[in-house]
């Protein structure tokens, strides 16, 4: 998990500053654990297609949980419908919305 989140971190940089055009991003990963293993010209030429599947892999994980995190949302505020007044839901989908745009700019 741990190694996951470092290699998320190097690979991405802060989540904030993530731009979507990732293959910058990717050899700059790469060449972090070239220099960190300190590989040769004949390893890193092997190793790179691993580090290039594992990324590819770690983006199918982030946007599946992404997705499943917007059916619980959603489903949260389906459940508030019962509980709160027109204008107070009207409040709430009004930052729900501000959070999802605020949440996706800078992102994919």
């Amino acid at each position: 998990l741990i190694t996951g989140m470092m290699a998320r971190h190097h690979y991405r940089g802060p989540q904030k500053q993530y731009r979507g055009n990732h293959s910058g991003n990717r050899n700059a990963f790469a060449e972090k654990i070239f220099r960190i293993s300190d590989a040769d010209s004949a390893q890193a030429k092997q190793m790179k297609p691993v580090i290039e599947k594992t990324m590819t892999q770690i983006d199918s994980l982030e946007n599946h949980s992404k997705q499943e995190v917007k059916v619980l949302l959603d489903s949260m505020k389906a459940s508030f419908k019962s509980i709160l007044k027109p204008e107070q839901m009207e409040k709430l989908n009004e930052f729900t919305a501000k959070m999802g745009h605020s949440r996706h700019r800078g992102r994919h």
